[in-house]
């Protein structure tokens, strides 16, 4: 597959309506971990995510393979490794898939990501992530590292879509961190 178009319409068709390449260093310049660039100097990665389109493909998908799905640990989490894995098979080159699920050496930022990818703004407010589009109810699930060349174009920087929002918010949770009904010690920090 080497086709940018057939991959995002693979995925598509699994319900992952999200895609957003990137250049993999851009990441590592700021992240807290590091993703593969197998020694390139500007490499290829995909964020990978979606929206409300990934129920129908995951609901056709248990009720097709039902018994499977049943005898998983997590069935969504099944679905989007087993689906993602599948495309991820068909690059004609190395590849490393990072899942939001993975932690220590291999633990990815992914709301951080998001930002730097240009998929979506980190609202650093309420620590969702918000899409112009969809603002935040998006889910995001992996990002599949590549050992190509980055030559697409770069997405800018999304800025927040709703920034009235903000002011709101900080003074609503000024007024419970005042109050006293939440403390540090209550919220674990």
């Amino acid at each position: 597959m080497e086709n940018f178009e057939e991959f995002k319409n693979q995925l598509l068709l699994k319900g992952f309506d999200l895609v957003q390449p990137f250049r993999t260093q851009a990441y590592n310049e700021v992240g807290p971990s590091q993703l593969p660039t197998f020694g390139r100097d500007g490499s290829l990665s995909f964020l990978i995510g979606n929206t409300k389109l990934l129920w129908s493909q995951f609901s056709k998908f248990v009720s097709e393979n039902g018994e499977l799905v049943l005898s998983q640990g997590h069935p969504l989490d099944h679905y989007v490794v087993s689906s993602i894995e599948e495309i991820a098979r068909k690059f004609p080159c190395k590849y490393e898939i990072r899942w939001t699920t993975d932690k220590d050496e291999k633990f990815v930022h992914f709301q951080s990501l998001a930002q730097i990818s240009g998929l979506a703004y980190f609202n650093k407010s309420c620590y969702l992530c918000v899409h112009k589009i969809h603002g935040s109810w998006i889910a995001l699930r992996a990002v599949i590292c590549l050992d190509r060349d980055f030559t697409l174009k770069l997405s800018p920087q999304p800025e927040n879509p709703f920034p009235e929002g903000d002011q709101r918010l900080n003074e609503l949770t000024a007024k419970i961190w005042d109050s006293g009904k939440l403390s540090h010690d209550s919220a674990g920090i």
